[in-house]
């Protein structure tokens, strides 16, 4: 099933993300901001943002502040003749884990693909030195204002590339102040290590922190995770505690959880979306933010919950997506005419 009729989606980006975007353009006095995002074909986030003033092109029609992942090499040009950044190197054609987890071994160690050597290299060792100019590209274009981090795959398995990715996002977004990161994963299944790492980290949390564990008593009825009820809430607190603030904590950063939501596609997979504004933290001691950000989340979160049925039935999402496909129409147009 293709965005465009992806309502519950759609309620999470109209609800969560262009509301936490205009903030966040509006408090940092951002005039341009540069968009990291891994879209699908249809783009729908890109021009919901263009259609709001957040995403700007220049005069030829282009968008040259925005920076797409995809793996898939058909979704590649479709999505470069949707979107018409200014070159197709603006789109990373490659599994966003991949590129960002990239690592020299001793085959790429002191090569590069405009060294001379490595057209003497065999096929396998190119194709390394292929993949490294592409990670190194993406690389070198953070830090971004905006990360759309997409990318359909469970972000609960702490072995995986798609978990360690996450964290070098945080690592590649150091030479910038503030940033917003939209983070999204299914949430249908969450691995027993996972768990227990939920676990850990809330008793933990109670023991150093008597402020989380007051507001745990008043809203949960329990200090104990396990005995959560509500298995949504139980998720929200797990990975805005576990997984964003912990890692953001790692490289000397503080968040602010603005919402979590749940919403569910077609195939009543539920999913969820972290709308997380992320500063840098001027005193590495100060943990004044993370008891806030982590009572947050206990006291508000889940923010909302978008079913499939219902986000169909919603007039107010079901203009506003149309409203966008028109404006992506209306714009193709254009800049079929300039070409």
């Amino acid at each position: 099933m293709g965005y465009i009729n992806y309502y519950s989606k759609h309620a999470v980006r109209h609800y969560g993300w262009l509301p936490a975007s205009k903030n966040f353009q509006k408090k940092y006095k951002k005039k341009k901001i540069k968009y990291f995002t891994l879209c699908d074909i249809d783009a729908i986030d890109i021009f919901m943002f263009e259609k709001e003033g957040i995403l700007l092109r220049n005069r030829n029609k282009f968008l040259e502040d925005v920076v797409i992942c995809e793996s898939d090499e058909e979704k590649v040009q479709k999505i470069f003749e949707s979107v018409r950044p200014p070159l197709i190197n603006a789109i990373f054609q490659e599994k966003i884990q991949t590129l960002l987890n990239f690592k020299d071994d001793k085959q790429t160690q002191g090569l590069d693909l405009n060294d001379p050597k490595s057209d003497q290299v065999n096929r396998n060792i190119r194709k390394k030195l292929l993949l490294k100019d592409k990670a190194l590209r993406l690389q070198n274009l953070f830090p971004f204002d905006i990360i759309n981090f997409d990318a359909y795959d469970n972000i609960f398995y702490p072995d995986r590339s798609i978990f360690k990715a996450i964290e070098k996002i945080f690592e590649f977004q150091k030479d910038i102040n503030n940033f917003l990161l939209f983070l999204n994963t299914p949430i249908d299944k969450i691995p027993p290590d996972m768990e227990v790492m939920f676990k850990n980290d809330f008793k933990s949390n109670l023991s150093s922190h008597p402020e989380i564990e007051k507001v745990s008593l008043q809203v949960l009825y329990t200090n104990d995770f396990e005995q959560i009820q509500n298995i949504m809430q139980k998720i929200s607190i797990g990975l805005g505690k576990s997984i964003v603030a912990k890692q953001a904590k790692k490289y000397n950063w503080k968040t602010f959880h603005h919402g979590i939501y749940i919403y569910e596609n077609d195939q009543n997979r539920k999913l969820l979306s972290a709308v997380v504004e992320v500063t840098k933290s001027r005193d590495a001691e100060d943990a004044s933010w993370y008891i806030d950000d982590v009572i947050n989340i206990i006291q508000t979160m889940p923010t909302d919950y978008y079913s499939y049925q219902d986000s169909i039935n919603n007039k107010e999402i079901v203009k506003d997506l149309e409203e966008i496909i028109d404006y992506r129409n209306k714009i193709q147009r254009e800049y079929e005419n300039v070409s």
